[in-house]
């Protein structure tokens, strides 16, 4: 997909939905981080906790910091269970905050800081589904052979579950997310 600032694609976007982490973990990294926010008192700053836990892989405090600005937040405490971090005053959180809605039919569903992307392209999660529905839907109409080859696991690969998440993401929030939009 072509941004104003560049080239985004389907790995960048796939790496920025959160619903299909699970999958997307196995095979690569997602840029997204889950974090608990709590306001400081009087003063516009926050309290952002990131727990070990909810990774599989361990928690990079390079990559929090990149997702989040390096210049935006400090570490405070780090132990086995969470890292704390505090935002600066004067920097701006970089990436876009997004919330996993898969699952989440009684409650709220998480909130995460999302990386912005390499273009600094901003896409809403309907554009973000709208892309990935796109690419996909090219994919299976001008390569069906290599499509049939990985739906049917004649080939090996490691991305497949992501991608039938994917598809069962789109299946189940594009309509949702669309209605939402038009109701407003």
């Amino acid at each position: 997909m072509i941004c104003e600032g560049g080239i985004v694609s389907l790995g960048d976007l796939l790496s920025r939905l959160p619903d299909i982490q699970k999958t997307f973990g196995r095979w690569k990294q997602p840029n997204f981080i889950r974090f608990r926010s709590e306001k400081i008192k009087d003063s516009d700053e926050a309290i952002l906790t990131v727990r070990r836990k909810q990774y599989r892989m361990d928690v990079d405090v390079r990559k929090i910091k990149q997702i989040a600005g390096d210049d935006c937040i400090d570490l405070i405490s780090s132990d086995d269970k969470e890292l704390v971090f505090q935002t600066k005053k004067k920097g701006k959180i970089g990436g876009f905050y997004a919330d996993t809605l898969i699952g989440s039919a009684f409650k709220l569903g998480d909130i995460v800081l999302v990386a912005p992307y390499p273009s600094r392209c901003e896409l809403n999660k309907i554009s973000q589904l709208f892309s990935v529905s796109y690419i996909l839907s090219m994919f299976v109409r001008y390569h069906p052979s290599s499509w049939m080859g990985l739906i049917q696991q004649q080939t090996d690969d490691s991305v497949l579950p992501s991608i039938l998440a994917t598809i069962n993401c789109i299946e189940i929030l594009f309509p949702q997310i669309v209605s939402d939009f038009l109701e407003e």
